[in-house]
């Protein structure tokens, strides 16, 4: 950011959520180039952005489609024209499955199963619809989480989707999300590796066993790269890096941070303190609280300077839900009432849907909004 015109970020009411255009479509065409080299097809989750712009920017890019969380999100991807929709979760209430089951009218819909009387009722649903829904069967690879156990299990919900009606059996799906953030890079890898060992082996299962396993999904940013080049994996499904987060940073991953937490100091009490507009409200924090990455100090009304920040000069201490408490270790800084904070989020995804807005940049200049249509899209 260095460099850039700076005056822009200035204008808007704090705190915001500031999007680097620039950095944005390039973590964007880096995934796609990685897809291309190494042949895997990247599904992008948009539970991280919940916006069909940006989800229209992946899929102009080369992405195949869309991952989604919950029907919401779905909605509104099918509503602003994206039309191959995956949702990696379970739904089993039956007034969720009819809504999907319309969707399935327009747009090409797979969902995520691992029992058999869910199963039963997704085809319920498409009968009533007198539509067609992809049936992904998840694999429990190592979360604990959803996900059938056993490659018997694959196998009679297989024959269970082919003999209903208004279903077509799509594939595979396995997150090994109790990895992405493993470090170093070579114990991540390992780990990987056997996850992906699981899901691989129940697609070869069911191959021996007649039935063609036409999707094999899996891969978050952290691992994006291992689950992308590993054989009989056909797509992958990371999200973050589009944005990227102080905890995505740590891994040395080749994306950059493209969205930041725009902050105002509203008060300087003491030496080396300061505090800033931002709170539990607008920031959250089970990964950690946001680290401070760029400093706009405003005196006596010069051009904004821009300061890159680091941990050693200044860190966030305490989130109530208004105030975000600073430590200034750095008396050079000079901060005052009114300079901004450009802060990185520890957890993008959950970030994001505390706001209705992005704000765009490019080069520091502001360009426009884009609304976060998912936002709130739990359901």
């Amino acid at each position: 950011m260095k460099g850039m015109q700076t005056l822009d970020y200035m204008n808007f009411l704090t705190p915001y959520l500031a999007i680097d255009s620039n950095a944005l479509m390039r973590n964007i065409h880096r995934m796609q180039e990685f897809s291309r080299r190494v042949d895997v097809n990247v599904r992008p989750h948009v539970k991280t952005h919940k916006c069909p712009k940006i989800a229209k920017l992946q899929v102009e890019a080369g992405a195949i489609g869309v991952t989604c969380a919950k029907l919401g999100e779905a909605e509104v991807m099918v509503r602003r024209g994206i039309h191959d929709i995956l949702i990696a979760n379970q739904v089993v209430d039956r007034s969720k499955l009819v809504r999907i089951a319309e969707l399935a009218k327009v747009a090409d819909m797979k969902i995520s199963v691992d029992n058999p009387t869910n199963v039963q009722a997704i085809s319920e649903a498409a009968r009533y619809m007198s539509s067609s829904i992809g049936i992904i069967i998840e694999v429990d690879i190592g979360m604990g989480r959803c996900g059938i156990r056993s490659k018997e299990d694959a196998v009679s919900l297989v024959r269970l989707i082919k003999s209903l009606p208004g279903l077509r059996f799509a594939g595979l799906l396995g997150y090994e999300g109790h990895i992405v953030l493993v470090e170093p890079r070579s114990v991540r890898l390992e780990n990987c590796t056997q996850a992906n060992l699981k899901l691989v082996e129940v697609a070869e299962h069911l191959e021996k066993n007649g039935y063609k396993t036409g999707i094999v999904s899996g891969g978050g940013t952290g691992t994006y790269d291992m689950t992308g080049q590993y054989e009989g994996i056909t797509e992958i499904e990371a999200g973050s890096y589009v944005f990227m987060d102080s905890c995505y940073a740590k891994l040395g991953l080749p994306f950059e941070q493209s969205l930041f937490l725009v902050s105002t100091v509203v008060s300087a009490p003491e030496q080396g303190v300061c505090v800033a507009d931002c709170g539990l409200k607008t920031a959250t924090s089970e990964f950690g609280y946001p680290e401070p990455a760029f400093l706009l100090t405003t005196r006596g009304g010069e051009k904004p300077a821009l300061t890159q920040l680091s941990e050693e000069d200044i860190q966030v201490k305490i989130l109530s839900e208004e105030h975000a408490i600073l430590r200034i270790s750095n008396p050079e800084l000079g901060i005052s009432v009114g300079d901004k904070i450009l802060m990185i989020p520890s957890h993008i995804c959950t970030t994001v849907n505390l706001y209705n807005e992005y704000h765009v940049f490019n080069s520091g200049s502001f360009v426009e909004k884009w609304t976060i249509e998912a936002r709130g899209a739990s359901y």
